[in-house]
């Protein structure tokens, strides 16, 4: 059996489904909705039709078209490719942002240089604390088995890199606009998509949507949604059960990544101490990316490399 966990593997498994099915268990998902869910253009315009409120875009096909946009934008932009993917691969980031429209231009150019194409899009305000997510589950005749929300705490870097601490949640209104979203598309198996909350008008805005399991994987088992479990039992024909409770309040923490994450949160609020890190992240129960008492030695492996390279930047710059 195959299950992606990136969007490149995503991608890979929708264009060569038909190949790969006859050797292998593949998930509910149909091919041609995972590559329109892969395109944040489509994604966008699929929760606009479902009634569901999203950030202003607009469609960029060449620099000539860049500019006929910019009069009615308005700043900061994000300048946010189709495929999230081709740009984290090529930089490690997600989206370009700009402040003006020089800015615009010539980021617009290098992205064209590399054959990435994009979308305008607004740039909603807030801190990262606003942002939460619907995670769902659906067989084949689009019964739903599992409906759970969460929320984010940090991510870094802000406003755009992954969570590094987040908390599993109940919030009524997200589940709705979820629920809302993936019915209005026949969703099959197992997705998420993420809103943030505008502080303007309360509203939630869609930012993307995730047909695929995500790294927060351990942290929904952990609250007792064992979503691997049923995504295994429903491929291999297997009965299944709706999972009707899961408990909140169960962190998920990237020690490393949330200490960079609350530096810059400090930088940029000087109220802020220490000491509200610290009590920001006592829960009764954490899981870590990539850690269990079982087998640690993979996770030691990684913080270890992780601890190197800061410490290799902090001399780089001392001499």
């Amino acid at each position: 059996m195959i299950i992606p966990c990136g969007d490149d593997a995503v991608e890979f498994v929708a264009k060569h489904h038909s190949d790969l099915s006859v050797h292998y268990l593949l998930e509910r998902q149909s091919p041609k909705l995972q590559l329109e869910l892969l395109d944040k253009l489509s994604t966008l315009e699929k929760a606009r039709r479902a009634g569901l409120d999203i950030p202003n875009f607009w469609d960029v096909r060449s620099i000539d078209e860049l500019g006929t946009h910019l009069p009615e934008a308005t700043y900061p932009l994000m300048l946010k490719p189709y495929h999230t993917y081709l740009l984290h691969n090529l930089e490690k980031r997600k989206y370009r942002l700009a402040d003006n429209e020089p800015e615009v231009l010539r980021q617009g150019r290098e992205l064209f240089a590399h054959g990435i194409e994009f979308m305008l899009c607004e740039m909603i305000p807030g801190p990262d604390s606003q942002n939460c997510s619907y995670y769902t589950y659906r067989d084949e005749h689009g019964k739903e088995y599992l409906s759970l929300t969460k929320r984010c705490v940090r991510r870094n870097p802000i406003n755009e890199g992954a969570g590094t601490y987040q908390l599993t949640d109940r919030i009524p209104d997200v589940a709705d606009a979820g629920k809302r979203f993936f019915d209005s598309i026949d969703y099959k198996g197992y997705g998420s998509i993420e809103f943030k909350r505008d502080p303007r008008d309360n509203s939630l805005k869609v930012m993307e949507c995730n047909n695929r399991f995500t790294a927060v994987t351990a942290q929904i088992i952990e609250s007792g949604a064992n979503v691997a479990l049923l995504t295994y039992a429903d491929v291999t024909g297997q009965s299944i059960e709706p999972i009707e409770q899961y408990e909140t309040e169960i962190g998920y923490w990237s020690p490393y990544y949330d200490f960079k994450a609350f530096q810059e949160v400090k930088r940029r609020d000087s109220s802020k101490s220490w000491s509200d890190w610290g009590r920001s992240i006592i829960h009764s129960r954490t899981v870590f990316p990539y850690f269990d008492w079982r087998d640690p030695f993979p996770y030691c492996v990684i913080q270890s490399q992780q601890i190197r390279r800061g410490l290799a930047r902090v001399f780089a710059r001392r001499s």
